[in-house]
C-alpha cells in the first residue's frame, strides 16, 4: 500500500527500498535484472509492452534509430546440483512474439535469469542481496523459413 510509505523527504535503507518495489511490482526483479544486463552492454532500454515482450533495445537513442532488439526476460529457479525447474514458455506466445519482431524489424532475444533457491543463498527476491547472485543467459531467436539453408 502506499499509505506505507513514509512522509516526502525521509530516507529508508536500500534493503527496505528493493524490498517495497518488489512487493509493489510483482516483475521488478526480473525487469530490473534485464535492465541492468543490457544497460552493461551499452543499450538504451525501454519497455517492450507495445511490442509484447518485456525490453526493447536501442543503440542510440530513440528519437535517432530504431530498436534493434525485442527481448524477453524468463525467470528460472536453480534446484539441486545445478539443474533448473524451466519455466515454460507457451508454442503459440513464443511464435506470436517470433512474428511480431520480425514484423517490426527486431531481433528476439530470450533473457534466461537464474535465481538460487532461499534455501541456498539464505535469501529470497525480497532481498536486494539476491543480485550477486543471480546468473543470466542470452538466447537470439530466429524464424525458419521453408526452402531456406539452415545456419550451423
Amino acid at each position: 500500500d502506499l499509505h506505507d510509505f513514509e512522509a516526502v523527504g525521509s530516507k529508508i535503507s536500500v534493503e527496505e527500498c528493493w524490498r517495497r518495489f518488489v512487493q509493489l511490482q510483482p516483475n521488478f526483479l526480473k525487469t530490473y535484472i534485464s535492465y541492468q544486463h543490457f544497460r552493461g552492454e551499452g543499450y538504451i532500454v525501454k519497455s517492450g509492452i507495445y511490442y509484447g515482450c518485456t525490453q526493447v533495445l536501442y543503440r542510440a537513442h530513440p528519437t535517432v534509430s530504431h530498436s534493434e532488439y525485442c527481448t524477453l526476460a524468463i525467470l528460472q529457479r536453480t534446484e539441486e546440483e545445478g539443474e533448473t525447474r524451466d519455466k515454460e514458455i507457451p508454442y503459440e506466445d513464443l511464435q506470436s512474439l517470433v512474428r511480431v519482431s520480425v514484423n517490426v524489424k527486431k531481433k528476439l532475444v530470450l533473457l534466461y535469469i537464474f535465481l538460487p533457491t532461499p534455501d541456498k543463498c539464505g535469501c529470497d527476491v525480497s532481498d536486494v542481496n539476491i543480485l550477486q547472485l543471480v546468473e543470466v543467459d542470452e538466447f537470439a531467436v530466429t524464424r525458419w523459413l521453408p526452402g531456406s539453408a539452415p545456419h550451423g
